[in-house]
């Protein structure tokens, strides 16, 4: 690799090769970044892959159990299982573009299933009849693949548009969730005022749910928009340090999302299936009780 700003198509500038990059001139700096980069890798890989794959094997118990599961939960996880298979991409040089591809593909469709969930949220409190009715198993497995489309063609266009290193759109391509995410907030929580059949605390719990996708969106994504625009030079930061924290924070997604949608369809009587409608589809988290008894 030459000294230039050039680079081959899909290349990553080289880890050690920061003479583009002003933030790590100072070889203490760039050992310090590496180390804490390294123990972060780490800490999360060990913690988050048990973590994720007990949430897994979870869902896949209640889905054999009750053929009911919540898709979104689903590809979610998976997206964190996706992310974990891209972190060698700092060590492996020769096939370090094709792993970072990997990664970003993870933390691009993470991102657009917490986006699915909170649109979940919103139709299950605003629109129940029309979640009951028409939220499909066909509907969200097509919005699911199409998250997928779009999280893979980010991940192929790192690989092989001519510039190297993180492509320049995609910390705008971040910001998009941001007005879906306020505008099912909103929507969820006028719907809520309007229910009187919940109590108070799981209007709370509802809420809160929403509120951690918020957060967990504000604590992964916020700090390397920010820093990207404020550096766009960079692109080895600590700001990037955050996501790789999000297979350990999806997991306490799901639990909020089993408990709130209990409640939900077992409190809405729009929402509960009708002996003659068992075998119909519902996209739902709901438990078994609620399933088995109609």
């Amino acid at each position: 690799m030459d000294d230039s700003n050039s680079t081959y198509a899909g290349e990553i500038p080289d880890l050690y090769d920061h003479d583009n990059d002003s933030s790590y001139r100072n070889e203490n700096n760039v050992s310090y970044f590496f180390t804490v980069f390294n123990i972060v890798n780490l800490v999360t890989l060990v913690i988050g892959l048990p973590v994720v794959s007990l949430a897994l094997y979870v869902v896949y118990r209640q889905f054999k159990a009750n053929h009911v599961a919540n898709v979104y939960i689903i590809n979610l996880l998976i997206s964190d299982i996706i992310q974990f298979l891209g972190r060698p991409w700092i060590y492996f040089k020769p096939a370090e573009v094709i792993f970072f591809g990997t990664l970003l593909s993870g933390i691009v469709s993470s991102l657009g299933f917490m986006v699915c969930i909170a649109m979940e949220r919103y139709l299950l409190i605003a629109h129940p009849h029309w979640y009951r009715s028409h939220f499909t198993l066909k509907l969200s497995a097509a919005s699911s693949l199409v998250v997928w489309l779009v999280a893979n063609a980010v991940a192929l266009l790192e690989i092989f548009l001519p510039f190297g290193g993180l492509p320049s759109f995609f910390p705008a391509l971040l910001l998009i969730p941001l007005p879906f995410l306020l505008f099912f907030f909103v929507g969820t929580w006028r719907g809520l005022s309007k229910t009187i059949t919940l109590s108070s605390r799981e209007k709370k719990r509802i809420l809160a749910t929403l509120l951690l996708v918020i957060a967990n969106y504000a604590f992964l994504f916020f700090p390397f928009i920010i820093s990207y625009y404020q550096r766009p030079n960079d692109f080895y930061r600590w700001e990037s340090l955050p996501f790789y924290f999000s297979p350990l924070l999806d997991p306490l997604l799901y639990i909020f999302i089993r408990k709130d949608t209990k409640h939900i369809m077992e409190e809405f009587p729009g929402c509960r299936k009708s002996p003659g409608n068992e075998e119909q589809t519902v996209i739902s988290i709901a438990v078994s009780e609620n399933t088995r008894s109609g």
